[in-house]
Order: structure tokens, then sequence, then C-alpha cells
């Protein structure tokens, strides 16, 4: 699942989802295991980020919007 803030709230309501995908489960394990394998998110990701990056100027106008939300 991934996640953004919501710039446009008028409280800090955390981060809501903006993609989801559903997997099989993987069966409960007595070991550790770090959480790398599949990559069911790649495509989503990349589609998220095809736009070119922001300019210094529109960061700055985003992070100006979200200000002091979050304390």
């Amino acid at each position: 699942m991934l996640n953004r803030p919501r710039p446009d709230s008028g409280e800090n309501t955390g981060w809501p989802a903006v993609a989801q995908e559903e997997v099989e489960p993987i069966p409960a394990s007595d070991t550790y295991q770090t959480a790398s394998g599949g990559h069911v998110l790649d495509g989503t990701l990349d589609r998220m980020m095809s736009g070119a990056p922001m300019s210094r100027s529109e960061e700055q106008a985003v992070l100006e919007r979200w200000g002091d939300k979050g304390s």
C-alpha cells in the first residue's frame, strides 16, 4: 500500500492510501525474514513518478501548503 499526506486537510489525518494491490498471504514463520521479495507495486510506482520532478518553487509551494498541519 502506498500513502501520501493530505495537504488540503484541515487536520493531520495521517497518510491516505493512494495505491493498493492484493497479494497472497505468506505463511507465518518462526524465523525473521526481511521485507524483500516481490515487486507488486513497481509498475504503479513507475506510473506515479513518470512525470517531470517538481521545480524548486513548486516544491516550496507544496511545503508551504502543508505548513504546520502535522504539528
